[in-house]
C-alpha cells in the first residue's frame, strides 16, 4: 500500500515496503490481523495461491520478520534499531530453508515445499538481493514519531529522514521551533529569577558607640 506523495521501492524491494507498510502508527487497523490475512497478503504479492495454508505460526514468523526489517530501515534513517525486534529476526530467518539453483531461473531459491515458507523465503531473498547492490539502505522509516511510514530515499546523498518533507518534515521543524522557543522562554526565566535571587541587601560596617553619639560632620 502506497500514500499519495511517498515514493514508491523499485520493484521487487517494494513488496518488503508494502509488508512494513501492512501496519501504520496512524491507524489501529494491522494488514496482518489473521492467518487469512496474511494469506490474503502473501497471494496479492504474487509469493502463493489464493487456497495456500497459513497457521498461527506461520503469522507467528511472518509478523516478526515484518517488526524485525521495520527496525533495521528506522535504523536507516538514524534511529536505534531494537535489538530485540532483529533478534527475532534472525531466529526466523535461521529455520527458512534456502538454495543456490542453476537452472533457468538460477540465483537464491526458498528450498521448502510449504507455500507459507516459500513465501517467507521469497521474502528474505529480496532483502538479500537489496543489501547486495545497495538499494536496502535507501529503505528508511520515517523520523516522524507520529508516522514512522516506510519510505524509499532517493536523494543522491542518501539523507532523507521523513517520508514526505511537505508533510512529516514540515510538522518536525514546526515542534523542534516551538520547542527552542519554549526552552529559549524558561531559560530567560530561569536567568530572571538568578538575578532577583542574587540581589541581597549589603551588611554595613559596624559604627562604635562613641561615633555614634557625636553629631553630625564631628569628627574625633
Amino acid at each position: 500500500m502506497q500514500r499519495p506523495g511517498r515514493t514508491a521501492a523499485p520493484a521487487p524491494l517494494d513488496m518488503i515496503q508494502d509488508l512494513l507498510n501492512s501496519r501504520s502508527l496512524e491507524s489501529p487497523i494491522d494488514e496482518l490481523c489473521s492467518p487469512a490475512a496474511l494469506a490474503q497478503w502473501y497471494s496479492q504479492a504474487g509469493l502463493g495461491p489464493r487456497d495456500m495454508t497459513i497457521g498461527r505460526d506461520d503469522l507467528r514468523r511472518a509478523i516478526a520478520v515484518r517488526e524485525g526489517l521495520r527496525a533495521l530501515v528506522l535504523g536507516h534513517a538514524g534511529a536505534l534499531p531494537d535489538i530485540a525486534l532483529v533478534d527475532a529476526l534472525d531466529a526466523v530467518a535461521a529455520t527458512v530453508r534456502l538454495q543456490v539453483s542453476f537452472g533457468v531461473i538460477g540465483g537464491l531459491q526458498p528450498a521448502s515445499r510449504r507455500s507459507a515458507d516459500i513465501a517467507l523465503g521469497w521474502l528474505l531473498i529480496v532483502v538479500e538481493d537489496a543489501r547486495s547492490d545497495g538499494r536496502w539502505a535507501r529503505l528508511k522509516g520515517c523520523r516522524e514519531p507520529t508516522c514512522r511510514w516506510v519510505y524509499y530515499d532517493t536523494s543522491k546523498n542518501r539523507s532523507g529522514r521523513w517520508c514526505s518533507m511537505s508533510l512529516c518534515g514540515t510538522s518536525n521543524k514546526q515542534r523542534a521551533m516551538v520547542e527552542r522557543r519554549r526552552a529559549g522562554e524558561e531559560g530567560k526565566r530561569r536567568q530572571a529569577t538568578g538575578a532577583t535571587s542574587s540581589r541581597r541587601p549589603t551588611a554595613r560596617s559596624p559604627v562604635s558607640p562613641a561615633r555614634a553619639a557625636l553629631p553630625p560632620y564631628t569628627t574625633m
